[in-house]
């Protein structure tokens, strides 16, 4: 039967995406030979296990827990030629009834003709497999001899054209299965030597919710480039593995995981200040309140000794940058400043009044002034009593000894009952 020109061809059905699949050992490979000892050089540039001058593919395939050749497998339409007769049609033969007679026994179903179809409707397809990469699992020396070997190191590499599209992650998932599910290893990890393709190794890593166990600097010395190599190490514990549904979603980036990882840290660090149960250190600002009023607080040994250290820098800033507190004073409002030098003119006078003048600093230190000075000094700025200033600071000075008047706020109190207020000054000026 000829096919009329209306009948269109049926079009080409979807071809599936390549395949990743794994090949146990080297058996098999020889027609790759030659590809796997260009992936096995690079391999030993960037892998601890294989970093061996005299180790040779072959004999690190036997040794290793698993091996297994990396394969891509594809298919490729296969084209048929042109028929212009059903399937039935060319099947058929002449003496179909008469063999039927012969063979009463046989199922009538051997016999029925078969579905009409030309070959044009059907489409195959040809497999092909190549090897893109190799991946292994060997098994860390044990430090005791009583400990039976948990711990795996894994390692994959891939050629260029077959990274970034999915391979790599699904091969080290399929090496997860067998070291957790199937050999009962508690922990698999992965060290990498400094590479061109470290970032991304470790990307793929951490995607798959390997942990970030830091890096050891210049431990690792490479005999291809002589040269001694930081290596970080990533790792995945089988109790992980097992709660990887209800644990976060992986990092996507390595940024990402970094900031998880410092967040980790952080609270390892609080847990750890919160079980050593010692007193903690707090800024002193942080007890001031409002009005001047401070609420007490304990003061570490450390903190005292810190204060107390530092004592001497702190006279020495105070002398040319005289410290300024909050007041609460008539007529100005709670957050307004004052001179620590004004302060106790101030409480005296009642009235503003330029700063003192101090004794030289080869005579006595501003702590070690005396009381009279400085109110003589206030007294000498007021327009009444000049003319009585000069005898005045040249008895006072005479007849009182120096003091120690560095004295708390507290004790500002004693200013007024020892030397008055500002009607017994007038009176003393007047007096001589």
């Amino acid at each position: 039967m000829v096919q009329s020109s209306n009948d269109s061809e049926p079009s080409s059905p979807t071809l599936e995406w390549p395949k990743m699949c794994l090949s146990p050992g080297l058996l098999g490979q020889d027609d790759n030979f030659d590809k796997l000892s260009a992936l096995w050089e690079q391999l030993q540039m960037c892998t601890i296990e294989t970093a061996d001058p005299a180790l040779d593919l072959m004999t690190f395939a036997e040794n290793a827990y698993y091996f297994a050749i990396i394969m891509l497998e594809s298919k490729t339409e296969v084209k048929k030629a042109v028929s212009w007769y059903t399937y039935s049609q060319a099947m058929q033969t002449p003496n179909a009834g008469k063999f039927w007679a012969f063979q009463p026994s046989m199922p009538s179903t051997s016999f029925a003709p078969p579905p009409e179809y030309s070959y044009y409707d059907k489409w195959e397809f040809a497999t092909t497999r190549e090897a893109i990469g190799m991946v292994y699992l060997t098994v860390t020396p044990c430090t005791s001899t009583h400990s039976p070997p948990g711990e795996l190191n894994i390692g994959i590499i891939l050629e260029e054209r077959a990274r970034r599209r999915g391979y790599g992650s699904e091969v080290v998932r399929q090496m997860l299965v067998k070291a957790f599910d199937e050999g009962n290893f508690h922990r698999v990890q992965a060290s990498l030597v400094h590479a061109l393709n470290k970032d991304a190794a470790m990307t793929m890593y951490t995607q798959l919710k390997f942990n970030h166990e830091g890096t050891r600097r210049r431990s690792f010395y490479s005999p291809f480039e002589t040269e001694w190599k930081d290596v970080t190490c990533l790792a995945l514990l089988d109790t992980d593995w097992i709660n990887r549904p209800f644990l976060h979603p992986a990092p996507k980036s390595l940024w990402d995981e970094m900031f998880a990882r410092h967040a980790r840290e952080r609270e390892e660090l609080l847990r750890w200040e919160d079980n050593q149960k010692r007193l903690k250190r707090t800024a002193s600002m942080e007890t001031i309140m409002p009005g001047g009023i401070v609420d007490g607080h304990s003061v570490s040994g450390n903190e005292s000794d810190y204060q107390s250290a530092t004592e001497s820098e702190s006279d020495a800033e105070d002398c040319g940058n005289p410290r300024r507190y909050p007041s609460v004073s008539e007529g100005s409002d709670v957050d307004s400043d004052f001179d620590e030098t004004h302060s106790r003119v101030n409480l005296l006078t009642r009235r503003p009044s330029p700063a003192l003048s101090y004794a030289s600093s080869d005579d006595h230190s501003w702590r070690s002034l005396s009381p009279a000075p400085v109110i003589l000094s206030a007294l000498a700025h007021s327009p009444s009593s000049r003319a009585v200033t000069p005898a005045l600071s040249e008895h006072s000075v005479a007849s009182v000894p120096e003091t120690d008047v560095s004295m708390s706020d507290g004790d500002f109190s004693s200013w007024d009952t020892d030397f008055g207020t500002e009607d017994d000054h007038s009176d003393a000026e007047h007096h001589f």
